[in-house]
């Protein structure tokens, strides 16, 4: 809302009769979009990375999906989750469906299984990448969609260093993208974030960097076929976050995290 209709609401609320405030209300309400042909709307994503010195690290993602078609439950009835084997752990805290009537349905473990990445069939070197395929149980149109996953890496990609890119999800409907990273306050980083500025604050030996994203409405597809995929990819950077902090004169990889909203909503 424009600063100035805002300025009005609020001299409507003190000072003006009753029935304006009504209106004013009431033409908000109407003013909100519909969602409702959506397949999926992300409710809420939430991303949180953090950073050691010798280069280990965590993450852990919460996300909440709104599933309200077919589409939407093709999409969503098996999750498929990355991890490197050989360096880093990966468990599932839990995978569940909330019902419209408030009630719960948790897929059981005998619904997860570990299996090698489609990647390892074309290139051998990546024999080490797994992936968990969760059978997402009692999931249908209606239903919200709730997971909290977590890695952690206990044998750092190169000692001592540690970086990541990240690109916010861009092609689906987001309510709230919640992006996360602590690293250590002694750390040099070096960050680039072209659009989305984050908040930063101290949290005893961590600073921590916290991006808020949304997208609210869905890209025109007709007009980014016809752009073509430059479109697409200056989009992608320019809603994505570089951080890379190294010690020595080893200059370090860029990798992608191996799992996230981003993928999802591909």
């Amino acid at each position: 809302m424009p600063k100035s209709a805002g300025l009005t609401a609020l001299v409507l609320l003190w000072f003006g009769s009753p029935l304006l405030t009504v209106a004013q209300v009431a033409n908000q309400t109407s003013a909100r979009p519909d969602y409702s042909k959506e397949a999926f709307v992300l409710e809420q994503s939430s991303d949180k990375f953090k950073f050691q010195n010798d280069g280990t690290s965590t993450r852990e993602i919460n996300i909440r999906v709104r599933v309200q078609s077919d589409a939407g439950v093709q999409q969503f009835g098996v999750l498929k989750f990355s991890y490197q084997s050989s360096s880093e752990s990966f468990a599932v805290d839990y995978v569940r469906v909330r019902k419209p009537d408030d009630s719960l349905v948790v897929s059981p473990p005998e619904n997860f299984q570990d299996m090698p990445a489609d990647v390892t069939r074309e290139a051998p070197f990546y024999s080490d990448i797994q992936e968990k395929h969760v059978a997402v149980k009692g999931l249908g149109p209606g239903d919200v969609l709730e997971y909290r996953i977590h890695w952690q890496r206990i044998k750092p990609l190169a000692s001592g260093q540690f970086w990541l890119e990240y690109s916010f999800a861009h092609d689906g409907i987001v309510l709230a993208e919640e992006v996360q990273v602590s690293v250590p306050r002694d750390r040099d980083i070096k960050m680039k974030s072209l659009v989305l500025k984050p908040t930063i604050r101290d949290d005893g030996q961590f600073r921590v960097y916290t991006w808020n994203n949304a997208n609210l409405e869905r890209k025109d597809e007709n007009k980014r076929k016809n752009a073509g995929d430059s479109t697409r990819s200056t989009s992608t950077a320019r809603s994505a976050i570089e951080l890379v902090s190294k010690l020595g004169r080893g200059r370090p990889l860029v990798c992608k995290p191996s799992a996230g909203p981003r993928e999802t909503l591909k």
